[in-house]
């Protein structure tokens, strides 16, 4: 290791490194709930806000990467000249936008992915 050589001897469940005990016992795994190290941290959870009923999309007014807090403006839809209002269903980033301005909607059509 790192250009040394190093002998090791287990005596039931000691161990000898160059024939003496060892001065630190190994590290036991953490019991803090910290993250181990080699353990790829949780994912996010990716929520999907979909459309309610048939529209068109009118405006987006978030932009993937904005943050958002629940009930935030994400998008305004239009059906037979009402305009509907869709809002965050949770806090977080906005992954994705997947409807464009023109794009027509039916419903439950995700429209927005959010990263909560």
């Amino acid at each position: 290791m790192n250009g040394k050589a190093y002998a090791v001897r287990f005596e039931g469940d000691r161990a000898l490194v160059n024939g003496r005990r060892p001065t630190t016992s190994p590290s036991r795994p953490s019991t803090t709930g910290a993250p181990h190290p080699l353990r790829p941290p949780p994912r996010a959870t990716v929520v999907a806000v979909t459309a309610p009923m048939l529209d068109w999309c009118c405006a987006s007014t978030a932009q993937e990467g904005d943050v958002v807090e629940r009930h935030d403006e994400l998008l305004v839809l239009e059906a037979m000249k009402m305009e509907s209002k869709i809002s965050a269903t949770t806090a977080g980033t906005v992954r994705a936008i997947l409807v464009k301005q023109g794009d027509q909607v039916k419903a439950g059509d995700v429209l927005v992915e959010i990263e909560a």
